[in-house]
């Protein structure tokens, strides 16, 4: 997005779309045929990272912390992309209704008997949007965190996430709103915690302002008209479909040359994330080391290469003649 023109440009939007859409992913869209953003979940996903409740578990915990730390880190990127003028990818808010949903609706007495009927966000006797947060199986950060949560808010809000929830989003964020600016009236610096407020975070007045400064970009894009989500690719990938292995056209006894693999070349990968194995027909002729092929006696044989990305594969053969000594 930064630098539109380089020319790894595609190689490092593939890996931002390809970890964006990672860090979402239900353990169910590990074999789903589902498009993001032209990405087929099936072919680029490796495992899950969201319960398909739409919870987080991190420490060991269902933790509400690191649940809004997926929507507020990449919704994030959603204002860089808006600041530079380009479209937004829909794998920035691919399962974030999900997400921000469980929060408001989410029975969490499967987690805490003592909660049955209880919410992650609580709610007044009267129905009415609370500041207060339920932690069904604890936190080990502090229960006085508000600005990953208001900012969650004001997400879900701008990209319309709560639209099926009973409680708004806006009204989350004007409930929270109250309480944060109640903490930073406080003091007359400007900081938000106290010595005695519960937050262990050492960097807790660093992460208040991360939260204040992302929420104003969301904003200001979103009143600036540059909130359009696109379902594009950002570039012009395509699956793993060819491969030959690559060799000089004249081959002699005794060479040793490192053998490659051609791959169709739509395709934008890095090339670590290939894995690639290669075989010989005849050995007495020809063999494969470590990636080396070395020549050893004369005559025809079949070089075949299996490369595989991820849960993709493709291979290819090629007839080689290996010559006689070149004097």
């Amino acid at each position: 997005m930064m630098m539109p023109n380089h020319e790894n440009h595609n190689l490092w939007m593939y890996k931002n779309l390809e970890l964006i859409i990672s860090s979402y992913a239900l353990p169910e869209d590990v074999s789903s045929n589902k498009l993001v953003n032209r990405f087929r979940l099936k072919e680029i996903l490796n495992g899950s990272n969201i319960n398909s409740d739409g919870t987080v578990v991190n420490h060991n915990i269902i933790h509400p912390d690191y649940q809004t730390s997926v929507l507020t880190q990449n919704m994030t990127k959603a204002a860089y992309f808006a600041f530079g003028g380009v479209e937004i990818p829909e794998a920035l808010v691919f399962n974030a209704k999900k997400i921000y949903s469980a929060l408001i609706t989410l029975d969490i007495g499967k987690f805490n008997e003592n909660m049955k009927g209880r919410h992650i966000y609580e709610r007044n006797p009267d129905g009415s949007a609370s500041a207060k947060i339920n932690y069904p199986t604890g936190t080990d950060w502090g229960v006085d965190r508000q600005l990953n949560f208001f900012t969650s808010d004001v997400f879900a809000h701008v990209f319309n996430l709560d639209r099926d929830c009973p409680v708004k989003a806006i009204d989350y964020a004007h409930a929270r709103m109250e309480v944060i600016l109640s903490m930073q009236a406080r003091s007359d610096t400007g900081q938000y915690y106290q010595a005695g407020d519960s937050d262990s975070y050492s960097l807790r007045e660093e992460w208040v302002a991360f939260h204040l400064i992302n929420t104003y970009l969301v904003l200001w894009a979103e009143n600036n008209g540059r909130i359009t989500i696109s379902t594009d690719t950002f570039l012009k990938p395509a699956p793993l479909r060819t491969a030959l292995p690559l060799l000089p056209d004249k081959i002699y006894v005794g060479n040793e040359l490192p053998i490659g693999v051609v791959v169709n070349k739509d395709l934008v990968v890095l090339p670590k994330d290939l894995k690639v194995k290669y075989y010989s027909s005849n050995e007495n002729i020809a063999v494969i080391e470590n990636g080396v092929f070395k020549a050893i006696e004369p005559g025809q044989c079949e070089i075949t290469v299996v490369v595989e990305y991820g849960k993709l594969k493709a291979s290819g053969t090629v007839s080689i003649t290996i010559n006689d000594y070149n004097y």
